[in-house]
């Protein structure tokens, strides 16, 4: 199985959200990465941010999304998917890079890195 780590910031609070045919519950939220590099021929510092959009399985993190902050570093592993929908405005087709989320770690507030398995444990704590 494939799998991807990220590590970056949480670009919004999670949502919930409810797929149309089997309606499960989900949370999705972006995380932001950091690219920017230094131009080799000017020296200056070029901004670069990749957005992911991350999911999470509702009943396995219903208790930890609360700490899910906008601007929370996180990392994260899971499944890469690629999910397609049709715009409402537009009316046109769209893609969206999505990661299944596995496992999460994340640092709180006191500077603890938090990590949470696929089953919504919190099997790991211990300071930065």
């Amino acid at each position: 199985m494939r799998s991807i780590t990220i590590t970056g910031n949480i670009g919004n609070e999670p949502e919930i959200r409810e797929n149309k045919n089997s309606k499960e519950k989900f949370f999705t939220f972006s995380l932001a990465e950091d690219n920017s590099y230094i131009d080799k021929s000017t020296g200056k510092v070029v901004e670069s941010v990749e957005w992911f959009q991350c999911v999470l399985n509702y009943d396995r993190y219903k208790n930890v999304v609360k700490f899910l902050k906008k601007g929370t570093r996180a990392s994260i592993i899971g499944y890469p998917t690629i999910h397609t929908y049709t715009h409402k405005e537009t009316k046109k087709l769209r893609a969206v890079f999505r990661v299944s989320v596995n496992q999460l770690d994340f640092f709180n507030a006191k500077e603890k890195i938090i990590t949470v398995n696929q089953d919504g444990e919190i099997i790991e704590q211990k300071s930065k």
